[in-house]
């Protein structure tokens, strides 16, 4: 799906890009996560925008 996408100039939303943090922690990408913040002394936040960005997905975040 995402090659069609990318093939036919169609963009990619990554939703809740920050939710393997925010709303299901304790999951299989946390210590992952955690090392590569660590890596680059960078917030795992910023690591998960990040790897978005790499991507080429657009991401919406909401703030409550």
């Amino acid at each position: 799906m995402i090659e069609f996408c990318k093939s036919n100039g169609i963009a990619i939303e990554a939703y809740t890009p920050l939710g393997p943090i925010s709303y299901k922690p304790g999951g299989p990408v946390d210590e992952v996560i955690e090392q590569l913040a660590k890596k680059y002394n960078r917030s795992p936040a910023q690591i998960l925008l990040k790897w978005n960005l790499i991507k080429g997905w657009v991401f919406i975040i909401f703030i409550r």
